[in-house]
């Protein structure tokens, strides 16, 4: 199944990937706002 030349299980998980690194630094970048806020 995972073989298979219609499979998108890899396509998939390369795409996840990129989604929690933008997820993860969009976190980051507002928590730092925040920090600058209370300063």
């Amino acid at each position: 199944l995972v073989e298979a030349s219609k499979s998108r299980i890899f396509r998939q998980m390369e795409n996840g990937m990129y989604l929690r690194m933008a997820v993860i630094d969009y976190i980051l970048q507002t928590k730092g706002e925040q920090t600058n806020a209370i300063n």
